[in-house]
């Protein structure tokens, strides 16, 4: 008796032989010692070049930080700045801008 193959999600999962078989191989690479061993050798370089990185430009980094502190000051004094004339010039385009003058 053959059954037939479907590829339906309500189909029973194939067998564990099956899995094996059907997996494309990674990136062309048959063996899984080879392709992990590539991907902890990538991932130690790069941890290692991050550090090194870090090494030459530690002195800048108190700099960078005063720089981006200053430009996140000086978007917020923009905005600010921004709102409030966006606020008067629509009090004045409704003609409820006049200020009232105090006793005296």
């Amino acid at each position: 008796m053959k059954t037939m193959e479907s590829s339906s999600p309500t189909s029973a999962p194939p067998q564990a032989g099956d899995q094996a078989q059907a997996r494309p191989p990674r990136f062309g690479i048959q063996n899984g010692l080879i392709y992990w061993g590539i991907v902890v050798l990538m991932a130690s370089l790069l941890l290692w070049l991050g550090v090194e990185l870090a090494r030459r430009i530690e002195w800048f980094l108190p700099y960078a930080g005063g720089i981006g502190l200053s430009l996140i000051a000086a978007g917020y004094l923009l905005e600010l700045h921004k709102a409030r004339t966006d606020r008067n010039s629509r009090q004045e385009q409704d003609g409820t801008g006049r200020r009232q003058d105090g006793p005296g």
